[in-house]
């Protein structure tokens, strides 16, 4: 990815003058900038953590839910699953591999592994249930294949020289994730706003009650608040919806974006158990400059060495 970005910056722009040049230097300078690898590093850490939770959830359930014992999907792939010994074994190494890609090891190669491993797993039961978080992972696991994740904070920078660290990467899947997150976000509150029930404040009070709500979300449901509050928490999802990309892409107001986006996902989870949709808050890392998560961390670690005295 790194030589492709050198070939368009160093020939393509050159060719081109005025303002389609100046158009289109920015235009790439947005989706192909170089810089220090701690976005990418930062969310490598992040989603895969929430990967390693995700699957590991169905370890006491493994052995029939994907094996030939249980209730599976054979319209992607061929009607051969493994029996339960051999499906909690690659189950078993396909939780394990998340280990190394959270430490940044060898992600070259664990990468493309991870994305099979969740393929696999997910068209042969996961993809019964169209959930679009799965869509997400796996569209961004395959992205992250083609970028370099280990160049700052893992395992593997910690054994290259000092000045492989300061060598910049191709930021370009960065972008294509924060972009695809900010239109699933602002996609979704205009559809809420052209739904008259959204608008109306209908639907909420009937999701807390559906088949989806957890107690919590029963409980709240049973309080038999006003039509007046439901209609309001409907324009408040809308709005944040709506606008929540534009303040992630806005520095002043980015970690307050963060903090209000992760409240709405963790709401989510615990009123209707939709706990797949936190994937959202691992990207949040991306919409950073590589720049300020570099010094936030230089300034985090220069307080943990101890001082001379």
């Amino acid at each position: 990815m790194n030589s492709t970005h050198r070939i368009v910056t160093d020939r393509v722009p050159r060719q081109i003058s005025g303002r389609l040049g100046a158009a289109f230097r920015g235009w790439h300078q947005f989706w192909f900038p170089l810089a220090t690898g701690h976005s990418l590093a930062g969310y490598r850490i992040c989603f895969g953590f929430y990967l390693l939770w995700y699957w590991g959830r169905y370890w006491p359930v493994a052995d029939t839910l994907f094996s030939s014992i249980g209730v599976y999907n054979t319209t992607v792939l061929p009607d051969m699953a493994p029996g339960p010994g051999l499906a909690r074994v690659i189950y078993s190494v396909f939780l394990a591999i998340h280990i190394p890609f959270i430490l940044g090891l060898f992600t070259r190669v664990i990468t493309p592994l991870i994305w099979a491993g969740y393929v696999y797993h997910w068209l042969l039961q996961l993809r019964t249930g169209g959930a679009a978080f799965d869509n997400l992972n796996v569209f961004f696991l395959f992205l992250l294949c083609f970028s370099d994740l280990d160049r700052v904070w893992s395992i593997t920078s910690s054994l290259r020289p000092p000045a492989a660290t300061r060598h910049k990467v191709s930021q370009f899947s960065a972008r294509l994730i924060a972009i695809h997150i900010s239109f699933l976000y602002s996609g979704t509150g205009l559809f809420k706003l052209m739904m008259p029930d959204w608008r109306a404040g209908l639907v909420l009070p009937w999701t807390l009650i559906g088949r989806w709500a957890t107690p919590v979300g029963y409980w709240i449901g049973d309080l038999s608040l006003p039509t007046g509050v439901y209609t309001i928490a409907s324009w408040m999802v809308i709005i944040m919806e709506i606008f929540l990309p534009f303040f992630l892409w806005t520095r002043r107001y980015r970690l307050a974006a963060c903090v209000v986006g992760a409240l709405f996902h963790i709401g989510i989870a615990v009123t209707l158990g939709i706990t797949g949709f936190l994937t959202c808050i691992a990207t949040y890392v991306l919409f950073w400059e590589p720049e300020v998560l570099k010094n936030a961390s230089e300034r985090w670690m220069a307080g943990w060495r101890p001082r001379k005295i």
